[in-house]
């Protein structure tokens, strides 16, 4: 489920832009060809402008939200900024929900609960429907992929929200903060097993080993930990490889432990890059330069020495 705060901040990013969007005649699908066009080019800027666009247009279709999260993760063509990236990915895993009548329903009885009278929330309700039916006929005529595209794209996103999660955790440790620490632990469980049950997430089933294995919910449950660091180990996830190995070199299994610290190294590591449609299948890689994959690497090859 989404989280509240993002509930009305969705909501004006969906709605804000749909009067303007109306009169333009290109449509979400011609608006994110010129973005891909305006990325091989190296035009940032104008590509951004058309990605904004196309998903305006598109209700933040995965494809989009996603492709927006990671220009604003990147600074491409914009500053970097978290919040936009958490709201972009959140939409997009959320994508359904988003535009679904319970979502509407939650916002009439929101405006119910401020005392709205009811012209104004019956004309609400029918202008908010208008602009979602609109959006999803731009969404499933030109920005619908499909279904294993769509879930890997959601998948990318969870698992990005789960590795936010997991840094809220290393800060909470640091300074002490046992309640922030358990919120956190909460969200990055639920982001994680989202990309796990969405596309069978290497990555994020490394993240689930680390949840469980070290107690970070509040309790340890060692053996579970161990079975998700083996699931990601076995999809060649550089991170659960080098984990496992360590705790293989804790049990003394230094045969085993140097074997999975050797694979760890000889896998290659992928940079994030802009999102297309011709590229999509490279963020399903376990070994995207996220969190701590890179750190991990570098830690396998000290191992090794």
């Amino acid at each position: 489920m989404m989280r509240p705060l993002f509930l009305a901040s969705l909501l004006f990013i969906l709605l804000s832009p749909f009067l303007r969007a109306q009169q333009r005649q290109a449509t979400a699908g011609d608006l994110f060809q010129f973005y891909e066009k305006h990325i091989a080019a190296g035009n940032d800027e104008l590509a951004i402008s058309c990605l904004e666009k196309s998903n305006d247009l598109s209700r933040c279709s995965p494809l989009s939200s996603t492709a927006l999260g990671v220009m604003y993760l990147l600074g491409r063509g914009v500053e970097m900024d978290s919040t936009e990236v958490i709201l972009s990915f959140s939409a997009s895993v959320n994508f359904d929900y988003i535009n679904s009548d319970e979502y509407l329903k939650k916002h009439e009885l929101s405006m119910r609960r401020m005392g709205t009278n009811e012209k104004k929330i019956k004309d609400e309700v029918s202008y908010l429907r208008q602009v979602r039916d609109q959006g999803m006929e731009q969404y499933q005529l030109y920005m619908r992929l499909d279904e294993t595209k769509t879930r890997m794209l959601q998948a990318f996103c969870s698992r990005w929200l789960a590795c936010n999660d997991m840094v809220s955790i290393d800060e909470a440790i640091a300074d002490g903060d046992i309640e922030a620490k358990l919120e956190a632990a909460a969200e990055g469980l639920e982001n994680a097993l989202m990309a796990d049950s969405l596309a069978g997430d290497a990555f994020a089933e490394y993240l689930l080993g680390r949840l469980y294995y070290e107690g970070c919910l509040g309790m340890r449950d060692k053996q579970l930990g161990i079975h998700y660091f083996e699931q990601a180990a076995s999809k060649g996830c550089i991170s659960a490889l080098t984990y496992l190995g360590e705790i293989k070199a804790k049990s003394d299994d230094t045969a085993t432990a140097r074997q999975l610290w050797l694979q760890a190294t000889r896998e290659k590591i992928y940079p994030i890059e802009p999102i297309t449609r011709a590229n999509i299948d490279y963020i399903a890689s376990p070994n995207l330069d996220l969190y701590d994959t890179r750190a991990m690497q570098l830690k396998a090859i000290q191992h090794l020495k």
